[in-house]
């Protein structure tokens, strides 16, 4: 392909990857996986959440437009299932034009690894903006409630705007038998 291969700066909210100063498309890493990880909600409450790299909401990625974002192990993007339930896993970029958003290729089972390749292109007015992914198997309810959704920001080729500070903000609202929490059905 003749593009340079970048690590991408994976970031758990609220930290966000510094925007990207390069001008010149690249061939994107990503190293992701499914897992069921256990989190404490409130002593002693606990909840089994089905993740991408065990956090909810998912890591955040950053790209800019023009960029290849590869599914292939040892590196780039790279799912994995390590839930060991059975439960198939995806990815659904919203980013990634086509048939699910990449996730018909990257359908996994336990122990599994899937490959694809993905360009972000400049369709009409889909990118530059701040997609959503998530995992896409049935039911995708399910899959995303239980916190399987994240955040990619794809740049506009010229960059961004400087900012003061950016924030990564997505709220998942645990269920929980304690009623003096504001905003959250008991």
């Amino acid at each position: 392909m003749g593009l340079a291969v970048v690590e991408a700066e994976l970031t758990v909210a609220p930290h966000v990857p510094p925007p990207i100063a390069r001008r010149d498309p690249v061939l994107l890493r990503v190293k992701m996986d499914s897992q069921v990880t256990e989190a404490q909600l409130e002593p002693p409450q606990s909840y089994d959440f089905w993740t991408f790299s065990g956090t909810v909401p998912g890591l955040f990625i950053r790209a800019r437009v023009g960029d290849t974002m590869e599914a292939r192990p040892p590196t780039h993007v790279e799912l994995t299932n390590k839930d060991e339930s059975g439960m198939l896993h995806n990815l659904d970029f919203h980013s990634v034009v086509g048939p699910g958003g990449g996730a018909p290729l990257l359908t996994v089972g336990a122990g599994e690894t899937k490959h694809a390749w993905f360009k972000l292109l400049h369709p009409g007015r889909i990118l530059p903006r701040l997609f959503i992914y998530h995992c896409a198997v049935d039911p995708v309810g399910m899959h995303i409630a239980n916190g399987m959704y994240g955040m990619m920001l794809v740049e506009p080729a010229e960059g961004l705007p400087p900012v003061d500070k950016e924030f990564f903000v997505v709220r998942p609202e645990p269920m929980t038998c304690r009623t003096t929490w504001r905003g959250l059905l008991p």
